[in-house]
């Protein structure tokens, strides 16, 4: 019994041993500084040659956007390229490029976007806010191309350029008046361009007024009351289609060297209240829903 309470003694104080002999901490101190590193500005630039690009392009100039009489750019793509136009009545037309319209294509106008991805996604009327008579090229992009415009052409860019009064040599007045049955309706545009040293102006007004449309009476398709209004003597006129518009436009370019010149662009645009025809054919009860929309 003795013998086993020493050798409990002993254990208890005999110090245990170390695996290591000379531990040692190493104490040394990191100091971190922030510090702002600023990128320089990356800036990526390319050109659009007509003649090198592999995508399909359709270009109007001046002369064909002259002779075709539309009274609207809406109109004018209609008539006289491939892109189809969402159109059911005066104040409408939005282009459709392969199925992509409103915030799916890209307008732009003397460079400047006129709408965005943010845009509604149905159809979208701006396009009728540009004066036709004005314009002196319009190109259409189809497929990588329209990359070159920013990322909010899916579908598709349209490019409208203005007259630049700089390429003219004279001072020239232009008046024009156009007539349409149709619609009975009327409008009359006067420009002018003026050049003086190294100055250069365009000054522009475009005045429309659009009647009521007038649908064909022939329907060779055999539906006879097709489209037909319910409630109107004339059942063939789309009452209350029809509204009035004016187009300002002032351009003043100033060239300060052979290399180096500065514009000023103003364009305003304004029309009357636009009634939706749709709207106006709903019934309700037999008689129609709404009074005006």
């Amino acid at each position: 019994m003795r013998l086993v309470l020493l050798f409990v003694c002993l254990l208890y104080f005999i110090p245990p041993g170390n695996s290591q002999e000379n531990q040692t901490t190493d104490t040394s101190e990191i100091d971190l500084t922030k510090m702002n590193l600023l990128l320089n500005e990356i800036s990526i630039h390319t050109t659009l040659n007509i003649e090198d690009n592999k995508t399909q392009i359709i270009r109007l100039n001046q002369k064909e956007i002259t002779s075709s009489l539309s009274k609207n750019p809406a109109e004018l793509l209609e008539k006289s390229t491939a892109i189809s136009v969402q159109k059911s009545q005066n104040g409408g037309g939005s282009p459709n490029i392969r199925g992509f319209e409103a915030n799916r294509i890209l307008l732009v106008l003397d460079g400047v976007k006129l709408n965005n991805t943010i845009y509604r996604s149905g159809h979208l009327q701006n396009i009728l806010s540009i004066d036709p008579f004005i314009l002196e090229n319009i190109s259409i992009l189809h497929g990588p191309s329209t990359v070159f415009y920013g990322s909010g052409a899916l579908g598709g860019s349209i490019i409208l350029n203005t007259i630049n009064p700089e390429n003219y040599s004279e001072n020239i007045n232009r008046f024009s008046s156009q007539y349409e049955s149709s619609s009975n309706s009327y409008l009359t545009h006067l420009n002018s361009v003026y050049k003086k040293n190294n100055t250069s102006f365009l000054s522009s007004a475009t005045y429309k007024k659009y009647g009521n449309l007038k649908m064909g009476v022939n329907r060779f398709h055999g539906y006879e009351n097709w489209g037909k209004d319910e409630f109107t003597t004339n059942e063939n006129t789309q009452l209350y289609s029809d509204y009035s518009q004016i187009d300002l436009t002032q351009k003043i370019h100033y060239k300060i060297n052979n290399s180096s010149s500065f514009s000023i662009n103003s364009q305003f645009s304004t029309t009357s209240d636009i009634h939706r025809y749709d709207k106006l054919n709903d019934v309700s009860n037999g008689s129609p829903k709404y009074e005006s929309w």
